[in-house]
Formats: structure tokens, sequence, C-alpha cells
């Protein structure tokens, strides 16, 4: 079973992501565990609820809120990419310099062009 929004609401407002999760589990939501997810330093907890988009119980710097950890994730890698000029390559996953057109970028770990 999904959570309702008043469900993660209430479930974020707990001290840590743990007692999230059970009270969560409390009242029958599918949960598949506290998973993370980490960009360039910067760490996501989260509760596993089956999909990389859907809204679930959030934590970052100790701080518990309602959020996607794929949201979460595309932004924290957006936002290294932009301030370090890399880009994640398509074919292996790893992050190369972007040369001035990103389309003519090769990475420097597969030898692939970044985009295809």
């Amino acid at each position: 079973m999904k959570p309702t929004k008043d469900q993660l609401d209430r479930a974020a407002r707990y001290d840590n992501i743990e007692a999230a999760e059970r009270y969560l589990k409390s009242y029958g939501v599918t949960v598949f565990g506290i998973e993370f997810v980490s960009v360039a330093g910067r760490e996501l907890r989260y509760v596993n609820l089956g999909d990389t988009y859907d809204e679930t119980v959030v934590e970052e710097l100790g701080k518990l809120s309602v959020g996607s950890w794929g949201g979460w994730l595309e932004e924290a890698e957006g936002e290294y990419c932009a301030d370090e000029g890399l880009i994640r390559c398509g074919h292996c996953g790893e992050f190369t310099p972007v040369d001035i057109d990103w389309r003519e970028t090769v990475c420097y770990n597969c030898g692939n062009l970044v985009g295809g």
C-alpha cells in the first residue's frame, strides 16, 4: 500500500528516519527498507517505497522532509556538474570534463561520446 500525503508529512516530523519508517509500516505502507544515495560528498537517506520518483521520507544532514530520492539525485548531480564543469557519461556512468559542446565530449573513462 502507498502512503497518503498526510502519512508522509507526519512521518517526516519524527526525530530520525528509522522512526519514520516504523510509523509508515504501522499503517500498512509497503516499505523496502532505508537506503541511501550519494553524490560528491552529499548523502541522502530515504525510506524506499519502491519507485525512484515516489514521494517518501528523506533525510539529509539529519533533517527529515518529504521528497523523492530520484529528484534529489538529479538536482545534486546537476549542481555538482555545473560547479565542476563535468558531465556524467551515458555509457559508463562516470563523470568526465565537458568539452565546449557536450555532444562532442568524449568520456575520459570509456572513450565513448557521452551523449551516445
